[in-house]
């Protein structure tokens, strides 16, 4: 009898885990069908699969992307002119006015530069982009004197002003009157200049100069040398 009852409670203990371990299987698998649901979008064209179409570069030939510096120098100023009344003129439609130096006053012993500047395009024979002109020499006056350069060594005379002027392009139907006005300040620049005359016609900057003076220079010596000089 007790033997009987024995292997009675053993079956139902049996029966209970089956139970209960087929309860938890249950428990888990719709878990984990759960959470893997959740972790898929609604719908599969959520998810993007192919690359982000990437900006295009200016293909414009007519544009040069990547400018490059251009400029055409000259120590003389004779040859300079020339150049700007033929081969400039050929291709650009912007105007300059030009400051012709006196030539018997330009100090020969110091290296003058005369420069168009700008940038190029993809074409050859093509005009300057964004041009303009510096000149750069100097001057001994007699009647002014001047004393000789910084350094001792060189050799080199005396002089009046070194200058640097830079020569705005002017439009092409500007009409040269040579209705100037000056306009004198302290070089504000990171350079070795000391003083800056800018000079306007009719409202437009035409002409930018910076220069030094090795003696005491008045502002109408200036302003007369340009008038008879800038044509």
């Amino acid at each position: 009898m007790k033997k009987l009852l024995s292997l009675l409670i053993a079956g139902f203990n049996l029966i209970c885990a089956v139970s209960v371990f087929g309860g938890c299987q249950n428990e888990n698998e719709a878990a984990n069908e759960n959470n893997l649901t959740a972790t898929l979008p609604s719908d599969v064209n959520e998810i993007d699969t192919q690359p982000k179409p990437q900006p295009q570069p200016d293909l414009d030939p007519d544009r040069n992307p990547y400018p490059i510096p251009r400029y055409e120098d000259f120590c003389d100023f004779n040859e300079f002119r020339q150049y700007y009344e033929t081969e400039f003129s050929v291709l650009n439609s912007e105007k300059f006015y030009l400051l012709h130096p006196e030539m018997e006053a330009v100090n020969a012993s110091y290296t003058s530069y005369f420069v168009f500047h700008g940038e190029e395009s993809w074409y050859e024979n093509s005009p300057f982009i964004n041009p303009y002109a510096t000149e750069t020499f100097f001057i001994y006056c007699k009647e002014l004197g001047g004393i000789e350069a910084d350094d001792i060594y060189t050799g080199l005379p005396e002089y009046t002003l070194e200058i640097e002027v830079k020569l705005k392009a002017l439009p092409e139907n500007h009409i040269k009157n040579r209705n100037f006005i000056f306009e004198f300040s302290d070089y504000i620049g990171q350079f070795k200049w000391r003083n800056t005359v800018k000079i306007y016609e009719d409202g437009i900057i035409i002409a930018e100069c910076n220069f030094n003076t090795s003696v005491e220079v008045p502002n109408d010596w200036i302003v007369n040398y340009f008038y008879n000089n800038l044509a």
